[in-house]
């Protein structure tokens, strides 16, 4: 019996400390750390950085990556910056408000164990096939001296005339329609390599760190794929 419990407990520290170091593989990962402040109820969540990102899907290649950041249950989310690095790093931090079920009263000391339970984190990364930014600030400059020169040209030929309501309204409805195409380009350049999740562990948060906070050390979780790619809701 003694000797399945100790075996049962190497398992568990095993398990435990490949989360926290790596697997080790060259399979894509994802690394974050949390803090909490149990009075307030404040989570930080630090997006530290991914390993062995894909950097071809199918003829086009990727010049950046980045991460839409999620606690469930809640309603927040956030997104990182674009890095444009297959081993992209970010140590950006987002502020989450833990939701309760069975809120206790303020004089009563919080207990950790059922204030993280039934939380857990959602990592989802993506990969956006877009040219580099000296390309496109070239074409952007390009075009806008190419619609200056119509313009002065067309002023040339042409006599002012004054903008009318009807004007107005149908420049408010061009511009419109180009932001929604220019959004919706940009999706379609975006791919989903992949999403981690972590079920919060209360033994994890062990680091004592500034203004009440308790944190948990460097978290490494493996990026699984996803089929269904980016759905309506994501993509807000």
């Amino acid at each position: 019996m003694a000797f399945s419990l100790n075996k049962l407990k190497n398992i568990l520290n095993t398990n435990r400390d490949s989360q926290l170091a790596g697997s080790g593989s060259l399979e894509p990962e994802i690394g974050f750390k949390l803090a909490l402040h149990p009075i307030s109820k404040n989570l930080y969540v630090t997006v530290i950085g991914a390993r062995h990102l894909p950097s071809l899907f199918g003829l086009s290649r990727a010049h950046g990556y980045l991460v839409k950041v999620k606690v469930f249950p809640g309603d927040s989310r956030f997104e990182t910056s674009l890095q444009e690095s297959s081993w992209p790093v970010w140590n950006e931090d987002f502020k989450f408000q833990l939701k309760q079920k069975d809120a206790k009263k303020a004089s009563e000391k919080p207990d950790l164990q059922s204030l993280l339970a039934g939380h857990f984190l959602s990592l989802t990364i993506y990969a956006i096939l877009e040219p580099p930014k000296q390309d496109s600030d070239k074409r952007k400059n390009s075009k806008t001296l190419d619609s200056k020169k119509t313009a002065k040209v067309a002023e040339q030929e042409e006599p002012k005339t004054k903008t009318g309501f009807f004007e107005k309204t149908f420049s408010s409805f061009k511009s419109t329609k180009a932001e929604a195409i220019a959004q919706k380009s940009i999706l379609e350049k975006r791919r989903t390599v992949g999403a981690a999740t972590w079920n919060f562990d209360s033994k994890l948060f062990q680091n004592d760190l500034k203004n009440g906070l308790i944190g948990t050390p460097d978290i490494w979780r493996p990026i699984n794929a996803i089929t269904s790619g980016i759905t309506a809701a994501d993509s807000r």
